[in-house]
């Protein structure tokens, strides 16, 4: 940078050097060529954030270096650039803005250049004023489907003390012809601002604009589509099979009112439609056909069948009591394989990923925690069961690599982490379903029962436990006599309230009961009853007190033909019981079943021709309730320790964020007046 003290010091040298090579008379040397001229042409200009632009012609001499000079009114000049501007051509330009020049709006601001020549002034350019204008807001407009335009701004101008805005819409498709409304004035202050009443249908824009005296800046926003309005507020109550809807209709281009319904909890507007009701309709009653859950949607439609679907409602509706009262919530839980309620009233879940990965969720403060047991690469059913401490417990396969038998893991979650054992290294036989099982007795250790071998070997079962000193036993499953070995096509675990295991084995033939009646032994009965064959064992094989009085669940054929039926084969005292059928049956993996833990209550979920059926058994006597036309993939009936029975049904998926969950419907049990505990 160039200073005049310098500057003045240089010419004095310059100018005494000149008189002595001239002295003497006989030097014969010229004095050198002098710059001169002056920086042409200078220009100022701002736009709208501040920011200056300062332009100059060099002088006819050309020039090496610039500095730009500014000054506030009348006031001394200064140099605003920290380095010399170099000289690169002609035309040259510099830029600053208002806030580094520490310049506050509306001031005269004076700029002139000042060019050099190596280290000699060629000259100042003339003096140009530009007055500082007011700072423009910075603007964004946001919409949505509901209709509304939502505004917001920045206010930069630190001196505006005025604000209005208005509002520009068009319906020309090409957009060239715009309509203008006033919002009015604002205060000052005001960076926000909510239209609930564009135009429906049109395009639309805002200018937000500043102003002091007659000094204005302003901005415009981006374009959006104000959409048409829907109705909002839509409330839903359930009487029965009656549900009573209302809502508000905001929209002032609609001619109609569209109610839809779908079954299930859909969230979206998609549904059969029920009726047309005029726009300045509020309310309207539906009688549903059939209990179940059901979504509402209200859509104000226009003239041109442009519409505006409503949030949409969900409700659940109810079968009659029968002296069983239910109520019902919609929750929003992980998606799973398996649910299992706890005594405190919590759930927990397990399922098996996409990519073969399973995971447990286990509650906390802000809902469920994904888990996953250390080297858990496949889950055991039941994927997840709870001892009396609700602590879980989970059972899964390991494959190492290059390894032919798997290595079997109990997992256990407590003290905030998962702990794991190795159980035994086998190859399960994965063509006999389901190849392993387990179940925890009353103490919370856990039983295993898995076939061994492969479908060209003979087919062997062995079984597994965990003794109260921590250490695991296996032995075999003896055979029934004389075979040596059995072709099974399925099994299934159970052990009763003894500790005594039992298993049901489909054996193509017959059903076999087996039952554990002392170290190595195993009694083999056969079930067949010659009435009806029994085709296929439910997933839950039973429950006993012991190993004398117990009860199977098996699928048989109607009797009279005409399909499948879940039926109980129960044994007191060692004596087998007449059959009980308890309902028609699709198919037994369906089958979900819990028992109060006093044991005179039981209640099962199932699939049945018309839809999701919950059967309630008190005292030998059981009641049907068609839940829902449509059946639910899983349903989880549980008892709390009260002997309050409570349902969860995953109905459908919703994403929240970028995570996938369920939609649930939890049916309650509602005893004396009261709702049993969620």
């Amino acid at each position: 940078m160039f200073r005049f003290d310098s500057l003045k010091a240089t010419l004095l040298c310059l100018a005494a050097l000149c008189l002595l090579s001239c002295g003497g008379g006989g030097g014969g040397n010229t004095t050198p060529p002098q710059p001169s001229g002056q920086p042409q042409h200078i220009q100022a200009s701002m736009d709208l954030q501040g920011m200056l632009l300062v332009t100059w012609e060099a002088p006819p001499s050309g020039a090496d270096g610039y500095d730009l000079q500014a000054r506030i009114g009348s006031g001394a000049f200064s140099t605003v650039n920290l380095t010399t501007i170099l000289g690169t051509g002609k035309y040259m330009s510099y830029q600053l803005s208002l806030t580094a020049l520490g310049v506050p709006e509306l001031t005269d601001l004076g700029f002139k250049v000042r060019g050099y020549k190596g280290s000699i002034l060629t000259g100042d350019s003339e003096v140009v004023v530009l007055r500082t204008s007011l700072l423009s807001p910075s603007v964004t407009l946001t919409t949505a489907d509901d209709g509304i335009q939502r505004l917001t701004w920045t206010n930069n101008s630190k001196v505006a003390d005025h604000l209005d805005l208005q509002r520009f819409h068009s319906f020309d498709l090409n957009l060239l012809v715009w309509q203008s409304s006033s919002l009015g004035a604002l205060p000052v202050g005001t960076t926000t601002f909510v239209d609930d009443t564009p135009p429906e249908g049109a395009v639309v824009y805002y200018v937000v604009r500043y102003g002091k005296g007659s000094d204005v800046a302003s901005a415009s926003s981006n374009e959006c589509f104000a959409a048409y309005r829907p109705p909002s507020a839509l409330i839903s109550s359930v009487n029965g099979q009656q549900v009573s809807l209302s809502w508000t209709n905001h929209s002032l281009a609609a001619t109609k009112l569209v109610i839809r319904r779908n079954g299930g909890l859909t969230p979206t507007s998609a549904g059969n439609e029920l009726i047309t009701l005029p726009p300045a309709t509020h309310a309207w009653v539906d009688t549903v056909p059939a209990p179940g859950c059901y979504t509402y949607t209200v859509e104000a439609r226009t003239a041109l069948w442009s519409s505006a679907p409503s949030v949409s409602a969900m409700v659940v509706t109810l079968p009659p009591t029968n002296g069983f009262a239910l109520s019902w919530s919609i929750q929003v839980m992980p998606v799973a394989r398996q649910a299992v309620r706890g005594d405190s009233g919590v759930w927990y879940f397990a399922r098996e990923n996409y990519d073969g990965l399973p995971e447990v969720f286990l509650p906390n403060p802000n809902g469920w925690v994904a888990t996953v047991p250390t080297g858990a690469t496949q889950l055991i059913a039941p994927y997840l069961a709870l001892d009396a401490q609700e602590h879980p417990h989970t059972m899964f396969l390991q494959t190492p690599v290059g390894v032919s038998p798997q290595a079997i893991i109990h997992g256990s979650y407590a003290n905030s982490a998962w702990q794991t054992e190795e159980v035994a290294y086998r190859q399960i036989d994965t063509s006999i379903f389901p190849g392993i099982v387990w179940r925890l007795d009353k103490t919370g250790h856990p039983h295993l029962l898995w076939a061994e071998g492969n479908y060209t070997q003979p087919q062997n079962l062995q079984y597994a436990w965990k003794n109260p000193d921590g250490t695991w036993a296996i032995e075999p499953v003896t055979m029934p006599p004389p075979e040596q070995h059995f072709h099974a096509r399925s099994f299934q675990f159970f052990i009763d309230d003894a500790g005594t295991p039992h298993a049901l084995v489909d054996d193509i033939y017959t059903v076999y009961h087996v039952v554990r009646t002392a170290s190595g032994t195993w009694t083999w009965e056969n079930l067949y009853t010659g009435q009806a064959s029994i085709s296929k064992l439910p997933t839950h094989a039973g429950f006993g007190q012991g190993p004398a009085d117990f009860t199977l669940f098996l699928q048989r054929a109607q009797l009279g033909g005409g399909g499948w039926e879940l039926i109980l084969l129960s044994q007191v005292a060692g004596v087998w019981q007449t059959e009980v059928p308890i309902s028609p049956i699709t198919n037994a993996d369906n089958l979900n079943w819990a028992r109060s833990r006093t044991g005179d209550r039981m209640a099962f979920y199932l699939y049945a021709s018309e839809g999701s059926k919950l059967i309630v058994g008190a005292n030998g006597t059981w009641t049907n309730y068609l839940l829902d036309p449509a059946p639910s993939p899983s349903a989880f009936p549980a008892f709390g320790p009260d002997g309050h029975m409570h349902l969860l049904c995953q109905v459908s998926q919703v994403a929240v964020g970028t995570q996938v969950n369920s939609l649930n419907v939890l049916y309650d049990e509602v005893v004396a007046g009261s709702i049993a505990t969620h």
